[in-house]
């Protein structure tokens, strides 16, 4: 008998899911996976995605409807992607006799706290997705015993969808971002989550019992305008024009949706169960930028700018 663990992952499309994937495969895990579009199917018909793959020893449930503005205006289309489908999770859970490593968020918190939120804080929500990210935690706390919560922070990733390639392709049409500088943020690289759920699965599969609820972002807390001034600077140079970030307050910003004020994460509860560390989200950004230029995300002639200049300091 193999001793292969293997590894249902939904979202596996996803930059998270990607993400994870890459990082599991390295660990010499088998990983298959449910593609986040099936998640708008019945429960039924979920159930029968699911069973078309191997048994699996975990199911980390990456998959999600994560677009603020559009679970705002469609809460049901909201609720079937990140709550209904948990209801085929436990179900294919309990016959496989799965443990569930299940991805939430920060925003299951109204953000006025004064300090970093910890795993213990009631979760009161302001927004459509984080309502439906607390009612699924909720569902999995009732119906399943093995399952992990892990709640990230402000999601950083260089997928074709998400917040960093929605600001490069505002500055690519010139086209201002708004920066909120009274929301602080807890940035967590993709990459970053992938190393943590990969650590936590080794852990879980030495027979360490530590079900419940974690959080877990990667070091360093920003306001959203340090963060989003970080990505343009790192994409563009420090010679960047200004008029491309709009600095905003929460109440004065134009949005279909609101966010927490406060979204750092307390970690304390991961590191001293699992020995997890937090690592810097800035470790990962050049390389995320980078992959972004890559997809053409940069304007054409900062692009060559940037490599004409590099290309001047190589040969001098």
């Amino acid at each position: 008998m193999s001793s292969q663990v293997v590894i249902c992952l939904t979202g596996i499309d996803l930059p998270i899911g990607q993400a994870i994937r890459k990082r599991l495969e390295a660990s010499n895990c088998l990983v298959q996976g449910v593609l986040s579009e099936h998640f708008n199917l019945a429960t039924d018909s979920l159930v029968r995605e699911f069973k078309k793959l191997e048994k699996s020893h975990y199911i980390i449930n990456a998959a999600e409807l994560a677009d603020l503005e559009k679970a705002e205006k469609h809460p049901d289309l909201a609720y079937q992607y990140n709550v209904k489908s948990c209801e085929a999770i436990v179900e294919v859970a309990k016959e496989w006799k799965a443990s569930v490593i299940h991805l939430s968020s920060y925003q299951v918190f109204d953000g006025q706290k004064k300090n970093p939120y910890i795993s213990a804080n009631k979760g009161r929500p302001l927004n459509a997705y984080g309502r439906t990210k607390l009612q699924s935690e909720e569902l999995l706390q009732e119906q399943l015993e093995e399952h992990l919560i892990l709640r990230l922070g402000w999601l950083l990733s260089a997928g074709d969808s998400g917040w960093m390639v929605d600001c490069m392709r505002q500055w690519q049409a010139d086209t201002p971002v708004s920066c909120l500088e009274d929301v602080e943020l807890s940035p967590t690289a993709s990459e970053d989550v992938a190393r943590v759920v990969d650590a936590i699965i080794k852990q879980l599969n030495c027979g360490v019992s530590v079900w419940g609820i974690y959080h877990y972002a990667s070091a360093e807390s920003v306001s959203h305008e340090e963060l989003t001034r970080a990505v343009y600077y790192q994409a563009y140079g420090q010679d960047a024009p200004q008029n491309l970030l709009l600095s905003r307050r929460l109440e004065t910003a134009a949005m279909d949706y609101l966010l927490p004020r406060n979204g750092v994460l307390g970690c304390i509860k991961l590191r001293n169960t699992f020995g997890i560390k937090q690592l810097p989200w800035r470790r990962y950004l050049p390389a995320m930028v980078e992959e972004l230029v890559e997809k053409g995300l940069v304007k054409p002639s900062v692009a060559a700018a940037m490599a004409g200049e590099a290309e001047t300091t190589v040969n001098r």
